[in-house]
């Protein structure tokens, strides 16, 4: 069976306490996912480690960011990151 995914992505709309209470609020809430279902939160990189963290209290919840993926793996590069530096927060590269 193919996965369903919900995905979600809230740019630069929320401060660091307000993205806290979303994800918080959300996993709160007693839904039941399949199997094949999955849950994505695209968040702005200085929230990884925070909603990592939220996302750990269930399997179904997987976290992004919503910055640029550098090809390099390190360099005098901006508004990027390196897969090595999400790797490093305990994040999958997809």
């Amino acid at each position: 069976m193919r996965k369903q995914i919900a995905a979600a992505n809230w740019k630069m709309n929320l401060t660091f306490q307000q993205g806290e209470r979303l994800l918080d609020d959300i996993l709160n809430v007693d839904i039941k996912l399949k199997e094949h279902q999955q849950t994505v939160f695209a968040v702005p990189f200085p929230y990884l480690l925070m909603a990592r963290s939220e996302g750990g209290r269930t399997t179904q919840l997987l976290c992004g960011s919503t910055e640029l993926l550098s090809s390099q793996k390190w360099g005098f590069y901006r508004r990027s990151f390196s897969a090595e530096m999400l790797h490093s927060l305990g994040c999958s590269i997809l």
